[in-house]
């Protein structure tokens, strides 16, 4: 059996902004930061290797998810953001529409197994 393991921190806006500042260079709020154990390079072969093998981070906002989850179901709401994140570690981006299409076609996947 192998076993991946990542970490779930949560945060508030001014918490989170600061961090994103720090490592992102950014001065704004997010709803999401993740911080993966390594490259999508090396994930791969990593994961396949190591039976155990710690992922990384993701730091969820809280307070943006409570906002959202006013106009809908707060479980879906963290769930959907938590699923985001995890599938950052794995070494997705969001930077062009087609790495996005790419990216929520793995969350809807991984969504699917937990409703």
């Amino acid at each position: 059996m192998r076993i991946k393991n990542f970490s779930i921190l949560l945060s508030g806006n001014n918490e989170i902004k600061k961090l994103n500042k720090k490592f992102r260079k950014k001065t704004k709020t997010t709803d999401i930061l993740s911080f993966p154990s390594c490259e999508k390079k090396k994930l791969k072969k990593t994961l396949v290797e190591n039976k155990k093998f710690y992922l990384g981070d993701v730091i969820i906002n809280l307070s943006q998810i409570i906002q959202q989850s006013k106009k809908s179901n707060f479980n879906f709401a963290f769930d959907k953001i938590w699923v985001h994140g995890l599938t950052h570690l794995f070494g997705y981006r969001h930077k062009s529409n087609k790495d996005f299409i790419a990216m929520q076609k793995i969350e809807n996947k991984i969504l699917s197994f937990i409703k």
